[in-house]
């Protein structure tokens, strides 16, 4: 039996994955930039850009609504209903074009450091204020153009109210009333796979020329991305905060020419299609049904003496079942597989585990970040022979102690070639290792995902 195989036999497979590791990686980093972030774009486009505008200013809908629509893109405009007023039969006009109307709050609150907000401070609000009037713009906006916005831009891009220790995140109130909520001043585009709604991030396009914007559009379309772009007037120049029309229309020409590979849309819309598209967790099983799957937190065989999962599906973000799948396949020429043991953690047990093992050398602390179980984005799993005998360790699987440090030397060298080869086949197909764990695999900055709840 292979389990039983000589040690110079193991370290011969393992330089075989090895080599082959080095192609495959080479198409891991040149992998579409829709597979980088975990979803795919509409009609194959390579990442999305959305244009958007604050404060109502008669300028968007006298030189900008003109100039998108003869490109046929669509923009949001966060708005106050004061400003509405002078331009109506404008902004009704600019919705049944297809642009879409945000809410920027009743009288654009911000902090008393501008001497112009003293009235309006942030500082001096509460919670409840705040509600009443987003709630209230929201109707005075109903009222005048017919629609209910759905998406928010954080005015001066604060997202608080009050101060000191009495300071509080008004976030969650956006995050609840609307679809979006948009900051300012932002540096870089959202990930869609992990963007929270309630806070993406707004990179401005005012006082600037296209050739300055145009590397960080180029960069979030290689990594398929989604660029939140904010502005204020819309003119052929100024002295501030002027979204200048040529540098628009040299950005529009750019992501309508089909070659560059962007999808231009209105914030709702793309929130809208991200949503829905997020990668969600999928079944091992349906991926690939060979791998054999003992997830011992379904049953008390476990360290915590107890089953605590309510049922026995492996499930797992679809780029980490793919790679196991693959490490599969390679396995099977050589007369070997996987067996899993534990996948998806519900954050509910991470919080057991600590309890009983507050030790982050092997439990993730739950009030840390949790562990990237929780996000499905990590695997614990085993080598076995072909008639699904797992090959011999260094210690069992959950051994909480410095033997089962993939650097510990204990144990015969043929359970030690078993670990380095376990090491060698995830490692080749683009996963991590835990340097105290000899079980445990993950993928690469799965800390920047979010937790699956």
């Amino acid at each position: 039996m292979l389990i039983r195989k000589t040690g110079s036999l193991l370290i011969l497979l393992t330089l075989v994955f090895a080599a082959q590791a080095l192609g495959r990686q080479y198409q891991a980093d040149t992998a579409p930039a829709q597979e980088k972030q975990g979803i795919r774009w509409p009609e194959g486009k390579r990442g999305a850009i959305s244009l958007s505008f604050d404060d109502a200013r008669p300028s968007q809908v006298d030189n900008g609504v003109p100039l998108l629509d003869r490109y046929h893109v669509r923009a949001t405009f966060f708005v106050s209903p004061d400003r509405l007023k002078e331009r109506v039969d404008a902004w009704k006009r600019a919705i049944a074009a297809g642009h879409e109307i945000g809410n920027h709050s009743l009288v654009h609150p911000c902090s008393g450091n501008f001497p112009w907000a003293r009235q309006k401070a942030l500082e001096n609000y509460t919670l409840d204020q705040m509600r009443t009037e987003l709630t209230e713009a929201n109707r005075q906006v109903q009222a005048l153009l017919g629609v209910t916005p759905t998406s928010f831009a954080y005015p001066c891009g604060q997202s608080y109210v009050g101060r000191g220790v009495n300071l509080r995140s008004y976030i969650p109130l956006v995050a609840e009333m609307f679809k979006t909520g948009r900051g300012w001043l932002g540096e870089s585009p959202n990930d869609p796979s992990f963007c929270d709604m309630a806070q993406l991030i707004g990179v401005p396009t005012d006082d600037m020329e296209f050739s300055q914007l145009k590397s960080t559009i180029d960069q979030a379309m290689q990594n398929g991305q989604w660029l939140v772009l904010a502005g204020h007037d819309i003119a052929p120049s100024g002295p501030r905060q002027v979204t200048r029309m040529k540098m628009l229309e040299e950005l529009c020409q750019y992501a309508s020419d089909p070659k560059n590979g962007i999808w231009i849309d209105t914030i709702g819309n793309v929130a809208s299609y991200v949503v829905k598209h997020r990668p969600a967790l999928v079944e091992l099983r349906e991926v690939n049904p060979k791998i054999i799957q003992d997830l011992r937190y379904a049953t008390p065989n476990n360290f915590l003496k107890t089953a605590v999962y309510t049922d026995n599906r492996c499930r797992l973000l679809p780029s980490m079942a793919d790679k196991l799948s693959q490490a599969e396949q390679g396995l099977e020429k050589e007369g070997l597989g996987l067996k899993v043991y534990d996948c998806y953690r519900p954050p509910s047990v991470q919080k057991k585990m600590w309890a009983l093992v507050p030790d982050e050398r092997y439990v993730a602390n739950p009030n840390a970040g949790g562990s990237n179980h929780n996000r499905g984005a990590a695997v614990d799993l085993t080598l076995v022979d072909s008639q699904g005998n797992e090959l011999e360790m260094p210690t069992g699987f959950d051994a909480f102690t410095p033997d089962a440090s993939h650097y510990n030397q204990g144990g015969s060298p043929e359970k030690r070639a078993h670990r380095m080869l376990l090491r060698k086949v995830m490692e080749e197909v683009g996963l991590e290792a835990m340097p105290t764990e000899w079980w445990h695999y993950q993928l690469p900055n799965a800390k920047t995902l979010p937790i699956v709840d």
